[in-house]
């Protein structure tokens, strides 16, 4: 059986669902769709199951009409509110068992209206880069129940769920592709959204910053952003220290880059999440291939993860 099989990608926002979805044959990846759906209103965590379900169905169902998929294997980069974010300290003799443990109990003290074992947590040690040495790391918890959520949608469309993942560290698979044999580099990453905006900071591959801002207007984005890359002297780093920066995102328009490499002198470059990868023919005429590609880097991220 080869290692990577024909798989779908899919990216919740607030108010749409997009669809990635590659082929493998003959040893090489092809686009097969590349499509998304608005929802009729806005989805999110606290929506009741019923609710939840059917919004995510009545866009699958529209996606399905102009095109059904190919494959059964599906995955999903889920928006910024899915997840409970945070840094924290912990202790490295811990075992694994018991640093879930700690990072439950931390998860309770943050936010003592949630039970922490009702979620599943995903983290990274940023100690392991070469920037950041001390014991922290970063922190992302979803709940079980709105996994469970999508795993019933999935079985409902006959359609078996491999992974679910943050929004925008579902586009990092893009960085690796884009300096496969580069050591000793930082990368950059911003993913604009409605409203809000996601900056990541890796070493390597190694994330070593992850933060999350609301944004007003493009004025208070750039207020924000500035502050957020002021703060790499805690790394010490600076803007210099930046090798590549990368913009993906809904919002991500080529006025709003001007604005930033201007307000925070980065050099942002957009990347096409489909350019590594053959296309069938009838896709040139798709005008989210040939328009908006950049905004499905989550979708196609997904899509292209092996595990």
């Amino acid at each position: 059986m080869p290692i990577f099989q024909s798989h779908a990608g899919f990216c919740i926002t607030r108010n749409k669902l997009q669809l990635v979805e590659i082929d493998y044959r003959k040893e090489n990846f092809y686009l097969e769709n590349v499509d998304e759906e608005p929802f009729g209103e806005e989805i999110d965590s606290s929506n009741r199951e019923s609710k939840f379900i059917n919004i995510l169905q009545n866009a699958y169902k529209a996606l399905s009409v102009r095109k059904s998929l190919n494959t059964q294997n599906v995955s999903f980069a889920l928006q910024h509110d899915f997840f409970k974010i945070i840094e924290i300290p912990f202790d490295n003799t811990l075992t694994e068992r018991d640093l879930i443990e700690h990072f439950n109990w931390e998860l309770q003290l943050l936010f003592p209206s949630e039970i922490p074992n009702d979620y599943f947590v995903q983290y990274v040690d940023v100690d392991k880069s070469n920037l950041r040495k001390e014991k922290y790391a970063i922190i992302l918890a979803i709940n079980r129940q709105l996994l469970n959520l999508i795993n019933k949608f999935c079985f409902k469309n006959n359609l078996v769920l491999r992974l679910a993942d943050n929004i925008h560290f579902a586009t990092n698979v893009f960085i690796t592709l884009d300096n496969q044999s580069v050591k000793n580099e930082v990368y950059l990453s911003i993913l604009i959204e409605e409203k809000e905006f996601s900056v990541i900071i890796m070493d390597e591959q190694i994330p070593i910053h992850f933060s999350v801002k609301q944004y007003l207007d493009d004025s208070d984005l750039l207020s924000k952003m500035k502050s957020v890359i002021e703060k790499l002297g805690k790394y010490n780093l600076s803007v210099d220290n930046i090798t590549k920066s990368y913009l993906f995102g809904n919002n991500a328009g080529d006025e709003l880059i001007e604005k930033i490499n201007s307000s925070v002198n980065l050099q942002l470059k957009k990347i096409n999440p489909f350019d590594k990868i053959k296309v069938s023919p009838f896709l040139y005429e798709n005008r989210y291939f040939v328009e908006t590609n950049n905004s499905f880097a989550p979708a196609a991220g997904v899509a292209l993860r092996l595990q």
